[in-house]
């Protein structure tokens, strides 16, 4: 586990990385206004998996996505 704390100093370096965490199937933990989440890319089957093991889920329970636009939520529907 790495804890990579992002501010303006460093924000390209560390948004960058993090996101490449995720292209490579890797979990992150952000804060939102009210709970943490937890996020992996929704269109890496190994990346959801190791979502659903993380949470402790079902297989049959849905999970939900954030989405970037109309074209990607043809992509996972």
């Amino acid at each position: 586990m790495k804890i990579v704390k992002i501010n303006q100093a460093n924000l390209e370096e560390q948004v960058q990385e993090t996101s490449q965490l995720i292209k490579k199937g890797g979990a992150v933990i952000y804060p939102t206004d009210t709970v943490y989440g937890l996020g992996v890319d929704a269109l890496n089957k190994k990346a959801i998996e190791r979502l659903i093991k993380i949470k402790g889920r079902s297989d049959g329970k849905p999970i939900p996505i954030i989405i970037r636009d109309i074209e990607m939520a043809s992509q996972v529907a």
